[in-house]
């Protein structure tokens, strides 16, 4: 990642937060790293990705910051991050200047994934027509949905790309299927969706739990319910 570690509290920092350009450009022209950190900040990509600052994003770049290399040890990529603080203009830029939309982090999960998460359907019609790719991480975008309750995505998925029993039904080393994630949550919404869509109750993860087994264990009484029924 080329990481530099500089002091804590170094006024780059605020610099970077409060889209103070000029101060900005000011320490990056006596020498500092674009890659800098320090123990108590992220990298100075997360955090002008965190605030939305496009200038400071561009500065780094023209300094020669890479905007497709990873910022930490969970390989998290500048898109994401914009998209996580809720970005749109940024992420829009982002492209612009060539940020790659189906670049995987270290869990392999592309930037598409937290917008499904956190039901950005305008956000995943950008990424989409900017490229980002649905058919081939489908079972993880359901699976994102369902952790996040969010009925919108899984509609959204249904209507443009169908969810056929492959996506409902497929198991995740962590979270197991979309509907044991959901149970596990007390997501009530999205198991009920997944249920009246197809999803298969008694398919067990790798701790030979079905999502039934999982409400119960969380306490989610609607759910196991909900899961009862035939």
């Amino acid at each position: 990642m080329n990481a530099e570690v500089i002091p804590s509290g170094h006024p780059v920092f605020a610099a970077c937060a409060d889209g103070n350009v000029g101060e900005f450009r000011r320490f990056l022209d006596e020498g500092l790293s674009v890659y800098s950190e320090s123990e108590a900040e992220p990298p100075l990509i997360a955090v002008a990705c965190g605030h939305g600052r496009k200038e400071c994003v561009d500065l780094l770049v023209e300094f020669g910051l890479d905007i497709n290399k990873p910022f930490n040890r969970f390989g998290q990529l500048p898109l994401q991050q914009a998209i996580s603080y809720g970005h749109d203009d940024l992420v829009r830029h982002l492209f612009e200047i060539g940020a790659d939309v189906n670049q995987e982090d270290n869990f392999g999960c592309v930037p598409l994934r937290g917008v499904f998460g956190s039901g950005k359907i305008d956000l995943a019609k950008l990424l989409i027509c900017n490229g980002a790719h649905v058919e081939s991480k489908k079972s993880d975008f359901v699976q994102a949905a369902a952790q996040g309750n969010q009925i919108e995505s899984l509609e959204f998925i249904k209507k443009h790309f169908g969810i056929e029993s492959k996506a409902l039904d497929s198991v995740d080393e962590r979270m197991g299927t979309p509907l044991i994630a959901a149970s596990k949550k007390g997501n009530y919404e999205a198991a009920q969706w997944l249920l009246a869509h197809g999803a298969d109750k008694n398919v067990k993860d790798r701790f030979r739990k079905t999502a039934r087994d999982w409400a119960e264990s969380n306490g989610h009484e609607r759910i196991v319910e909900l899961l009862s029924g035939n």
